[in-house]
């Protein structure tokens, strides 16, 4: 068996994983996901559906609102500034990771405020995801790239 055929096998197997219901699968499929993820950053997964067709219903208590929001500059230096396409009307959390997913920086964001600056002093040069939570959960989320 050849070495290219044989990691076109493991891809497959590995997206049959992960396109799994994560009810049925549990950490496995997450963990495939991930691992998928340096493969196809592109793929995505539709639980709802994914569930459904092994007969589970999933459901959400309460719909979240998709907010439109930046950071700037991107690639950022020192500072960056999240930037809201309208005021917030409950505070939230922006909440940054780094490649696996730990949390390295928390900064709360005021209600009624569309800017909120941030320090970056600290992290290291990379590739940071940041999300926007609130109490109902993630709200809004991207990529930040810090540079020295």
């Amino acid at each position: 068996m050849s070495n290219a055929f044989h990691g076109t096998h493991q891809a497959a197997v590995l997206l049959a994983v992960a396109d799994q219901c994560p009810l049925t699968g549990g950490n496995a499929v997450f963990r495939a996901r991930a691992l998928y993820s340096l493969i196809d950053d592109a793929q995505e997964y539709d639980d709802a559906v994914l569930c459904l067709q092994e007969g589970l219903i999933t459901k959400r208590l309460e719909e979240t609102v998709e907010t439109a929001c930046t950071v700037v500059p991107n690639p950022a230096r020192e500072q960056a500034t999240l930037v809201l396409s309208a005021p917030l009307r409950t505070p939230a959390w922006l909440v940054l990771t780094n490649a696996l997913g730990a949390e390295v920086k928390r900064v709360q964001v005021p209600a009624e405020q569309a800017r909120t600056s941030f320090g970056i002093q600290g992290l290291a040069p990379g590739i940071y995801h940041y999300t926007l939570l609130n109490h109902q959960g993630a709200i809004g989320g991207g990529r930040l790239a810090i540079e020295r």
